[in-house]
């Protein structure tokens, strides 16, 4: 009769630390596999974030005029008037003309800003008044009399995250770099995010964009 040899209390020992080590390997495998992609699908979502910004922001500045343009305060703040209500609102941002002419009227103006210390970009509407002279005629924000103060203010007064919430918003975040550069009557703006994953903690994709407004 043949009889199967039992395995020794050493060979057990051996097979146990193996399996250990496999399973240990495999989980190893896994949890790095995992960090990777949410450091991959987190990239993802910011640049299609960015991506929707970058749009909305050329649609509003091609419907803007360089008139209305403050690019020299700070190179990190965009300002400009725009012809639409506030997103807030319940009829939406719908494009408005002077009455019997195809001249825009101007209803707010559009601010975007970057913190450099929080590396997050802000976006704020603020509204003109009925009957303000500037919805007629536009001027750079920092001119503009009477929207919360009686004498204009410079722009960096209007860069406040904590001012105004309905119509202030965190825009994106992980942003290294956000620059302007007026050109005539075109605005360039070129913007960097960064990977910040565990992967490529220094990777950093940058996205920029040249719109043509009017005179």
């Amino acid at each position: 009769m043949n009889r199967r040899r039992a395995l020794s209390l050493m060979e057990l020992l051996i097979s146990c630390a193996l399996f250990s080590l496999l399973v240990a390997l495999l989980t190893l495998a896994w949890i790095r596999g995992s960090r990777a992609w949410l450091s991959a699908s987190a990239v993802t979502q910011r640049l299609s974030q960015m991506q929707a910004l970058r749009h909305r922001i050329e649609r509003e500045l091609q419907e803007s005029t360089a008139a209305s343009l403050d690019t020299q305060s700070n190179p990190g703040i965009l300002s400009f008037a725009s012809p639409r209500g506030l997103r807030t609102n319940s009829q939406g941002d719908l494009y408005t003309r002077i009455a019997g002419t195809a001249l825009p009227q101007w209803q707010r103006y559009s601010l975007y800003w970057w913190n450099p210390d929080t590396q997050s970009l802000y976006g704020r509407e603020i509204p003109l008044p009925a009957g303000h002279p500037n919805r007629q005629i536009a001027l750079p924000l920092p001119q503009v009399s009477n929207l919360f103060t009686a004498s204009p203010q410079p722009l960096a007064t209007y860069a406040n995250p904590t001012a105004d919430p309905p119509n202030t918003r965190l825009l994106a975040d992980h942003v290294s770099l956000f620059q302007v550069i007026q050109e005539h009557y075109a605005v360039q703006f070129v913007a960097h995010v960064t990977d910040a994953g565990l992967n490529h903690p220094d990777r950093v994709f940058t996205l920029q964009s040249v719109s043509a407004l009017r005179n």
